[in-house]
């Protein structure tokens, strides 16, 4: 389960940011169904409101033989995959808006350098 849960947790950052779908991931799931020995996945990359991806591979019942579907009912993981991708934008974020305000102060710290470089001289 633990190699499930980490394919999913790639496909979540992989695809959660603003990568093109113009490379199929059929290659990557069905090397990683092989794998694993995994008979079937139902793969959907939601973002926002929209899903932007949504594919079934392999079979549901190996005795009956009965594809995957998009109704098919599967087991979920332990939901970390939508976590760690959601604490990822999270960290992008933070990491945004410590450079913005790292810029700032360092704007104001060449500012109060100026002043402080003019007062030195004038005190001479």
């Amino acid at each position: 389960m633990m190699r499930f849960n980490f394919f999913l947790s790639f496909l979540t950052v992989f695809f959660g940011g603003n990568q093109s779908f113009s490379q199929s991931p059929d290659m990557l799931i069905k090397e990683f169904m092989n794998e694993g020995k995994v008979p079937g996945v139902f793969v959907a990359v939601v973002k926002n409101d929209s899903v932007l991806f949504e594919k079934a591979y392999g079979i549901a019942d190996i005795v009956q033989g009965t594809p995957v579907t998009n109704k098919t009912c599967m087991e979920l993981g332990s939901g970390r995959e939508i976590y760690y991708s959601l604490e990822i934008k999270k960290m992008k974020e933070i990491d945004k808006w410590l450079n913005q305000f790292r810029k700032i102060w360092e704007t104001r710290f060449i500012q109060l350098d100026k002043v402080l470089s003019t007062i030195k001289k004038q005190k001479k």
